[in-house]
């Protein structure tokens, strides 16, 4: 009876891409958009790297004759309307952020076994500053054991089309190939992280160094708004939190500095010409403040606490200790070390879990990544 409900919405699903295939290439026909159509017979495993929010619908471009399944973090499973849309016309299977649960494994074999090709941004997030991460442990271990062909996808210019961090779009390109396909007999004969690593080799993009390569224009308005939500300590006076933006500036409120992000995504002046450069700068410095463990709280913002096992919800106020190593929640302090794991969605959501549960912690004017980098740097410590 779940197999016949399967084939079902399979079938529903088809008639539907099939419908909205033509519909949405030519929405897209206005960010430059080529993508290599995988021609692959059966079911497939693919690959690819994600560095934007419409990277499924790039993707799914890829595909016309038939619609793929995403797995994708399970917050996706509480937004409502946009739920509806994707359950209804695309195939979703959630899984934990930056993790696959058993849950998951099963719902991708079972998509699999229907004939549906299943999508996989394996890094876990897509990339704050254009650069690819490694994929997430486990990743060769289930191409192998899916028993089906991997095919891995490199795509090209998504991230200036769109970085995670910006408050809009820009007008450039987007381009989509196949790095490999690798058959199920060829897996087979490779250990898990020899996969892993022909993956990492395959979809690495590091978006400065191509625009330096081949120099091409993004045009957008708004090319730096939002920045702030990525890069928050200032290459000139070193201060935190006093990074501001608005359309294509980038100014200090404390030391007056001053910069434009131009067409190519790169800084008119400053310290650093590319946001991967200040990244790296920053995450270097931000480790060395939380080690000298600074007094005073930092990027303090209203938020809604989340209890995502019960559904309560509460307004509460965050702020980011250094001096106590903890994330405050109305002023109580929870230990960094103490969250066995905590990961962000977007620019605008942490989710984390501790000994009292797994929670959602939602702020739409905060910056919130600092927390998610405390937390990886202080655990590296305990580790």
């Amino acid at each position: 009876m779940e197999e016949q409900s399967f084939e079902k919405e399979s079938l529903r699903r088809d008639r539907a891409w099939r419908f909205l295939h033509p519909l949405v290439r030519l929405y897209f026909r206005k960010f430059h958009c080529s993508m290599e159509t995988v021609d692959v017979e059966g079911p497939y495993l693919l690959i690819a790297n994600h560095a934007c929010d419409l990277d499924p619908i790039f993707v799914g471009l890829s595909s016309p004759k038939r619609p793929l399944a995403y797995v994708a973090s399970e917050h996706l499973m509480r937004m409502g309307f946009i739920t509806k849309v994707l359950t209804r016309y695309l195939s979703v299977i959630p899984r934990p952020k930056a993790s696959m649960a058993l849950d998951t494994i099963r719902s991708v074999t079972k998509a699999l076994k229907a004939g549906t090709p299943v999508v996989l941004f394996a890094e876990g997030d897509n990339t704050w500053n254009g650069i690819s991460g490694s994929v997430f442990p486990a990743t060769g271990k289930l191409a192998r054991i899916m028993k089906v062909p991997l095919v891995t996808y490199r795509m090209e210019g998504n991230y200036l089309t769109k970085p995670r961090w910006a408050a809009g779009t820009r007008k450039g390109y987007v381009k989509g190939r196949i790095a490999h396909v690798y058959q199920p007999d060829e897996l087979v004969k490779m250990r898990p992280e020899e996969i892993d690593a022909c993956i990492d080799r395959d979809i690495y993009v590091d978006a400065d160094a191509l625009q330096q390569q081949d120099p091409i224009r993004f045009k957008g308005r708004r090319r730096a708004e939002n920045i702030e939500k990525a890069v928050f300590i200032c290459p000139e006076c070193e201060k935190i939190g006093t990074i501001h933006s608005k359309g294509a500036e980038v100014y200090c409120s404390t030391c007056g500095l001053l910069a434009s992000i131009d067409p190519y995504g790169s800084f008119t002046k400053g310290r650093f010409k590319y946001l991967s450069e200040w990244d790296g700068w920053q995450k270097d410095t931000f480790r060395f403040y939380l080690k000298e463990g600074r007094e005073g709280e930092l990027f303090p913002a209203d938020a809604v606490l989340t209890h995502l096992t019960t559904g309560e919800q509460q307004q509460v106020r965050i702020a980011l200790d250094p001096a106590a190593h903890a994330m405050l929640i109305d002023g109580k302090p929870v230990e960094m070390t103490s969250i066995s794991d905590l990961s962000m969605v977007r620019t605008n959501r942490l989710l984390y879990t501790d000994d009292n549960g797994y929670y959602e912690i939602r702020s739409d004017t905060g910056i919130l990544r600092p927390y998610l980098l405390a937390w990886i740097e202080l655990n590296k410590e305990v580790e």
